[in-house]
């Protein structure tokens, strides 16, 4: 009689321990909610986003945002929702998480270093404070350019030791490796591309195709790029310490070209020969939203490589696609898109191992360009958090907002110039060089109360009963539950994007209407319209850095574009 006595108790402890934290009615209230079943005396509730208009006036990163402790009563607390979304911790504040590895962190940028001209931290000393433990950085592994003459096997890996020897350790590597940007190899029309530098480009690749004119040379120069930064002790880079483990062919394919499927089956291959261990990813998904369009382009232009894929054997390891939009609800429309592409994706039986975005973001300011609305750097910062906390309770693994953690991309004060975290001192609506914007002081909270958490085990609570929004993060280090929530307004809950890019005369455009507005021409997202991309276009399609950013890169050089950075 003991011994079923004490396994009713045990059982009845362990559902009120599965069941800690149920949301019950509210009391009627707007913006609030109730939970229950708490185990604890109090709640510690942080306000995600500091308590000033703009990161500027932040003095006191550890007094810079509201927080209240509320008590809990027979296990039930109720929290009321302000405009900025909220951590709820249990009977205190948690510490960070101190980690062995960070393999498991969502939390990535794309580029996660600084290079501002006159800023003292310049490198990584800022993804460090935040945070970031996932980098993809800006140079891509360009075939024609490691190897410069096809005919003879001598490789210069000099830009990219140099881009990722300063990588701090417990920050993993994403690398992008590639032949030829796309813009510079494809058949569109592209008046600003150098023809020298294109037809000696047009030598590596077959007409009009991702594959090589010579594979058995792109095999070897894939082996050789693995293997120098595997950190096997093989042929490493010296002074390796940071190793590569995570490889990306190309970005947002197709980009006019044909064969993407073949020519990323034989990139897998090589990368595999090398490194058994390392993980490889598709080509990211291009496009905006609305999810609607998203979902179009994506079965007219992305879901014919797919398609390619099962035939050929496996190709990648993890699925990549990317989520733009404004900061007043586009982070929703990710749900959508993600299903849509995951149901494509089962029924070719390809099944990754993981979905990441690697371009993700939104912005500050007022961009020119586009008809956007302007956005406060508080929209900013708590849309990045629902990115990431929405993304990651859907299966997302990791998430990497661009372009890049510092502002400025194509230096027009276009949209990719206002989705950084830190002003670079150029543009409008620029608090100057350096300064950082409400959003790095979120995401360096969101990344210590989050980090240490079990990925795959995130709890909706509540998905948008009311416009309010709950979820449940279990802190496998701590071995404590915490909570984050926020109220979408009546605004947010149905505000989707529903810009066009735009003309030169400021008249809405759409896909197809034979006009390459600015928006269409940066992101790449009416091949139709525009003949070309510049060299750099898309947030990471061929960019290999950034004038102004201090770093003569390997696409700078050969083309003289930026003199600032080559002298």
């Amino acid at each position: 009689m003991n011994k079923a006595i004490a396994i009713s108790i045990a059982a009845f402890l362990a559902l009120l321990i599965l069941f800690s934290g149920c949301v019950t009615p509210d009391n009627g209230e707007a913006g609030s909610f109730a939970l229950s079943g708490l185990a604890a005396d109090k709640i510690i509730v942080t306000e995600a986003v500091p308590k000033y208009e703009a990161g500027k006036e932040v003095a006191n990163y550890n007094s810079a945002f509201d927080k209240q402790t509320i008590d809990v009563k027979n296990g039930n607390a109720e929290i009321a929702l302000g405009k900025n979304p909220v951590f709820i911790e249990l009977d205190g504040s948690y510490p960070k998480a101190d980690l062995a590895s960070y393999e498991e962190s969502p939390f990535g940028f794309h580029p996660a270093n600084v290079l501002i001209q006159g800023y003292s931290d310049n490198g990584f000393a800022d993804a460090a404070n935040i945070g970031i433990k996932f980098a993809r950085q800006g140079l891509y592994v360009f075939w024609f350019l490691v190897q410069q003459d096809i005919n003879l096997q001598d490789y210069d890996f000099s830009e990219y030791d140099g881009q990722w020897k300063n990588v701090p350790e417990n920050i993993n590597i994403l690398a992008n490796i590639d032949i030829a940007p796309s813009p510079l190899i494809s058949p569109r029309e592209n008046p600003q591309r150098d023809p020298s530098e294109r037809e000696r480009a047009l030598r590596y690749v077959k007409e009009n195709s991702f594959l090589p004119s010579d594979e058995e040379k792109y095999a070897a120069f894939v082996h050789a790029a693995v293997e120098r930064y595997d950190g096997d002790g093989v042929d490493d880079m010296p002074g390796l310490k940071n190793p590569v483990r995570y490889w990306q062919v190309g970005n947002e394919p197709p980009s006019g070209l044909n064969n993407y499927a073949e020519f990323l089956k034989l990139t897998y291959d090589a990368i595999k020969e090398s490194c058994a261990r390392c993980k490889v990813l598709i080509g990211g998904v291009p496009g905006m939203p609305p999810a609607s369009e998203y979902i179009s382009q994506f079965d007219s232009s992305y879901l014919p490589i797919l398609n390619d894929l099962p035939g050929l054997g496996k190709s990648f390891d993890i699925f990549d696609f990317h989520w733009y939009g404004n900061a007043t609800g586009d982070y929703k429309g990710a749900e959508e898109a993600y299903a849509h592409i995951k149901q494509k994706i089962d029924a070719l039986g390809l099944s990754p191992e993981e979905y990441w975005i690697t371009e993700m973001g939104a912005y500050s300011g007022d961009p020119a360009g586009a008809d956007v609305k302007y956005q406060t750097e508080a929209q900013q910062a708590g849309d990045y958090l629902k990115r990431f906390v929405f993304s990651l309770s859907l299966g997302v693994k990791k998430i990497f907002p661009a372009f890049g953690l510092a502002e400025g991309f194509k230096r027009n004060d276009g949209y990719f110039d206002h989705t950084g975290l830190i002003y670079d001192g150029i543009g409008s609506n620029d608090l100057g060089a350096g300064v950082k914007k409400l959003g790095y002081y979120t995401y360096k909270l969101m990344a210590e109360k989050l980090e240490g958490s079990d990925w795959g085990n995130v709890e909706v609570v509540r998905n948008g009963t009311g416009n309010i929004y709950v979820y449940k993060f279990y802190r496998k280090d701590l071995g404590k539950s915490i909570y984050v929530a926020w109220q979408d307004d009546s605004e947010e809950a149905t505000d989707e994007t529903t810009w066009k890019p735009e003309s030169e005369g400021d008249v809405k455009g759409k896909c197809g209407d034979g006009i390459c507005g600015p928006v269409e021409e940066e992101k790449g997202i009416c091949p139709e319209d525009c003949t070309g991309e510049t060299e750099g276009a898309g947030a990471g399609g061929a960019m290999q850095g950034k004038c102004g950013d201090g770093v003569c890169g390997p696409v700078e050089k050969e083309k003289g574009i930026c003199p600032e950075d080559c002298g």
